[in-house]
């Protein structure tokens, strides 16, 4: 198991939740127009889950960049051990 940071636990349960509110709009707003016609429906919901989608690209990206950040420090502190010695 590997040791998550604060912000990166905090980050992972909002992924989490905008992916069950992505899932969830998109379930509602297809059952609410699927009386009036299927095709309607299926293209309303997808143009609902957009914006959750988007939160779960920045989201990632965030995370993506903490772990390219926390490398780079050690790959920078391995180097400074190395011209200190």
């Amino acid at each position: 198991m590997k040791n998550k940071s604060y912000l990166g636990g905090l980050i992972s349960l909002l992924l989490g939740l905008t992916i069950g509110l992505s899932l969830i709009t998109a379930i509602y707003i297809f059952l609410i127009y699927f009386q009036a016609h299927i095709i309607q429906a299926i293209i309303y919901s997808l143009f609902s889950t957009l914006p959750g989608l988007l939160i779960i690209v920045v989201l990632e990206f965030i995370i993506i960049s903490i772990d390219e950040n926390k490398k780079q420090t050690k790959l920078l502190e391995d180097i400074l051990k190395k011209l200190d010695d």
